[in-house]
């Protein structure tokens, strides 16, 4: 019965969004492109990057209905926050769906190399004459950070340096 509930939640969170999304209700040419943003609560939303094909990660964990990449974001009386960032693979559609421009903070609870080009997404999608961005995460998030925007080193990351 409990193997049945977990069953149930984890393929309600891979299901299509409860508002169907005109522009994304034709299949995208890459699945790994799908992002949907569903509203939570005022000032709370999930953007969801939605992947329907087996990646390295779920085969390795026997996964067989694809995976989400969860980030949120909230707005607060004074600031808007982005909590978290998906895998490169949805950078440029993560950058593409949420308002970049308007982020006040980025909050980390968990970075990889593999998620840095959706950091210089972001990055690249925001004005020039936007203000400084804030980024709020863990020391070793900070230094795979700086080692990314060391050109020539191993940890290089070209898309933000």
């Amino acid at each position: 019965r409990a193997r049945a509930a977990r069953a149930a939640r984890v393929r309600a969170a891979v299901s299509e969004p409860t508002t169907p999304d005109a522009s994304v209700s034709a299949p995208a040419p890459r699945t790994t492109d799908q992002v949907f943003v569903d509203a939570l609560a005022p000032g709370v939303s999930s953007v969801r990057c939605v992947c329907r094909e087996r990646l390295k990660f779920e085969v390795e964990y026997g996964m067989q209905r694809g995976s989400t990449d969860n980030s949120y974001v909230v707005v607060g009386e004074r600031a808007t926050a982005l909590l978290d960032l998906p895998d490169k693979s949805f950078a440029q559609a993560f950058a593409d769906t949420i308002d970049c421009a308007s982020l006040d903070f980025i909050v980390l609870g968990h970075l990889s190399p593999k998620r840095l080009d959706s950091l210089a997404a972001v990055l690249e999608a925001r004005p020039a004459d936007a203000p400084a961005l804030e980024v709020w995460c863990s020391n070793p998030a900070a230094q795979v950070i700086y080692q990314a925007l060391k050109p020539g080193t191993p940890a290089s990351n070209e898309a933000l340096t």
